[in-house]
């Protein structure tokens, strides 16, 4: 939970980067930032998914990217409250907690949308008939590891138990098939197999059971959101073989939209640039989430970016914790990447508080930015000061070097914006390079020190 900080000590707490949820929504959620994100007062990815859930002649399947700590996630919370708010049944699948990020396979995902079904009619109480749950538990029959268990699970011999209770068997059920296929390699395969072979099977009984959900709520369907796929991305990053994000949604993207409710995915942006994914298209709706830009793409200080961003830190921290001009650099210098920004002051008070200061200063902004961009510029390499400085001085929407970019992108060394979908370098890259000579201060930017020549 999310306290305001009054104090130094409060702000290590208060600037978090875990996502709002909750209670806290309420006090800390700024709800104005879409305008400055997307360029203009009525484009929202958000407001596109809300809108096209209430439409069931839509295709309702969403693949929604968004930059690592851009405010995702709280979106998709306050998103998820706006259904809740109009009646619509909703549940979010934690996928780092739910699946084997290592090796995904779309069979997970089926299985997890089977659970998710089943936790949305037990919180509402939805009146599922006993022969449709006893289709569900007997489609996995033949599979060792739960006929072994199959007495355990059987609902005909349940006599007049409630509707609760019959859930809950099935979401034990849930519960073993989910720790089998976690725990053995084999097992996995195993499932997947039988999906493959009865998979219109599976897509009948979970649509039905759907249905049943939407009696209950008045025609409003179960919407599913899946959080965190787009960690896939960081996943295959550190790995021999990549494209696990595709190996997810590219083997049979038609049966993940092939359910009558809406799915919500969230998807590795940095893949949207291959060429391949066009594919996709048919199947899935794909929004951008973007970041808040704080420069135009001429290099321009953009003023209503900063707005937002400011009115984000106050919500969280009293105004006299910060020393005079301190906020605004920080933000300058993190290039509107929330996380980073939230990074930078937890750091910058962890430093006040051993000073026993009262407030964050300028020396502790730049101690604790320095830190983020030794770990960012890491992950630059010489081989790309070409593509950067291509960036830095003024290609931001063409792409040179399409595999390049990818990389850059996934590192958090290149930052994208709004509807356009433009470019351009971390600030602390930009920093970094302009401390190596590898390009020349900007103009407009001559009588501003690098982070660099701040602490020389």
């Amino acid at each position: 939970m999310v306290e305001k900080a009054t104090n130094i000590a409060g702000m290590i707490n208060a600037f978090s980067p875990r996502e709002l949820s909750g209670d806290d929504l309420d006090k800390y959620y700024y709800d104005k930032t879409m305008p400055v994100r997307t360029g203009s007062p009525v484009k929202s990815p958000i407001d596109d998914i809300f809108d096209a859930c209430h439409d069931p002649s839509l295709s309702n399947k969403f693949l929604l990217m968004g930059h690592r700590g851009c405010g995702k996630s709280t979106e998709l919370n306050v998103l998820s409250r706006r259904f809740q708010n109009e009646g619509f049944p909703v549940h979010t699948v934690q996928c780092a907690k739910e699946l084997d990020m290592t090796r995904p396979f779309y069979s997970d995902l089926m299985i997890l949308m089977g659970d998710a079904l089943i936790e949305i009619a037990k919180e509402i109480n939805c009146e599922i008939d006993k022969n449709l749950l006893n289709d569900l538990v007997h489609y996995w029959d033949d599979i060792t590891e739960i006929k072994d268990r199959t007495e355990q699970y059987d609902l005909s011999a349940t006599g007049g138990a409630g509707i609760s209770s019959l859930l809950e068997k099935i979401l034990g059920l849930f519960l073993d098939v989910k720790g089998s296929v976690r725990l053995s390699e084999e097992v996995r395969k195993t499932y997947e197999k039988r999906i493959d072979d009865r998979l219109g099977d599976w897509i009948n009984i979970l649509n039905a059971i759907a249905d049943k959900i939407s009696n209950t709520t008045e025609g409003r369907r179960p919407i599913i959101i899946f959080e965190e796929l787009d960690k896939l991305a960081d996943i295959d990053a550190g790995q021999d073989k990549k494209d696990k994000s595709w190996d997810l949604f590219f083997e049979k993207p038609s049966a993940l939209t092939s359910f009558t409710f809406p799915v919500i995915f969230t998807f590795p942006i940095a893949l949207s640039y291959e060429p391949r994914f066009h594919t996709l298209k048919g199947y899935f709706q794909y929004k951008f989430f973007p970041m808040i830009k704080v420069t135009s793409i001429e290099n321009e200080k953009f003023e209503d970016g900063y707005k937002a961003i400011r009115a984000i830190i106050e919500k969280r921290a009293d105004e006299n914790l910060f020393d005079e001009n301190v906020k605004d650099f920080m933000i300058e210098k993190t290039g509107g990447a929330l996380r980073d920004l939230f990074d930078a002051i937890r750091q910058s008070a962890i430093y006040a508080c051993r000073r026993k200061a009262d407030s964050i200063s300028m020396d502790d902004a730049v101690l604790a930015l320095e830190e983020i961009q030794s770990e960012i510029t890491r992950r630059i390499e010489k081989k790309d000061y070409d593509f950067l400085k291509d960036i830095y001085n003024g290609n931001r929407k063409g792409i040179s070097d399409r595999k390049a970019l990818l990389g850059m992108l996934l590192a958090g060394v290149v930052l994208e914006y709004n509807g356009t979908r433009w470019c351009n370098l971390h600030p602390l890259v930009a920093d970094y390079l302009v401390d190596l000579g590898v390009v020349e201060k900007r103009e407009e930017n001559i009588h501003e020190l690098t982070v660099g020549e701040i602490n020389q």
